[in-house]
């Protein structure tokens, strides 16, 4: 994704969101124009101030906020009223009769299918985030490229599993990096929009009259 070229997708601008408040984890908000990363914020304020930045930063960015999606557990339900037309991400939603026992999970399927899109170079980032330092719980000043290089450790899944492929449970992703990876967690929701946007195609009917 660091060194791929540019791809496109569907050119959408959309945005996916770990939220967090001062004196925890990091809020991380990363910028989707399809399938190509354009930008990053990060931030950790009160929760007052982490909507006024949510807004701002949606209205920077010329994003819809029906086209804005957070993670729902924790600190997310803070801010489920401010943003009614958003979409909230539950890691342990429920999944269609045709994934089960194929992924244990929502979160699950999401970070499978990211690693696999990730693997065959369908997602791009903008060569001047690359560089950019940013600073979190257990490290400052760190490059988002390194930051991403440690943070895709935790994208492994449980042996042996009856429920499907099932990620690793968040305490056991700390003890892989040493942190919370706020960063990609924030990246496989994507995913997500990729499914509602297959849900919505509809099989045409009457065909054979044609």
């Amino acid at each position: 994704m660091i060194e791929n070229s540019h791809q496109v997708g569907d050119e959408i601008r959309r945005v996916t969101c770990d939220i967090a408040y001062d004196g925890g984890d990091s809020l991380v908000m990363w910028l989707w124009i399809g399938n190509h990363i354009e930008d990053v914020f990060v931030c950790g304020v009160d929760s007052q101030r982490t909507v006024y930045n949510i807004k701002g930063k949606l209205k920077e960015w010329r994003v819809l906020e029906e086209n804005f999606m957070y993670d729902l557990p924790g600190a997310g339900y803070a801010i489920k009223g401010w943003f009614p037309d958003a979409i909230p991400f539950n890691p342990q939603e429920g999944l269609p009769e045709e994934d089960v026992g194929l992924y244990a999970n929502l979160k699950s399927k999401c970070a499978y299918l990211f690693a696999r899109d990730l693997r065959d170079k369908k997602f791009s980032m903008s060569d001047r985030l690359r560089d950019k330092l940013l600073s979190g719980r257990n490290f400052t000043n760190m490059p988002l490229e390194r930051i991403l290089m440690d943070e895709r450790k935790v994208i492994r899944f449980v042996g042996n599993s009856m429920k499907g492929k099932e990620l690793i449970k968040k305490n056991e992703m700390k003890k892989v990096i040493g942190r919370s990876p706020d960063y990609i967690e924030s990246l496989i929701m994507k995913k997500k929009f990729d499914f509602d946007e297959e849900d919505k195609w509809v099989k045409p009917i009457g065909l054979g009259l044609l």
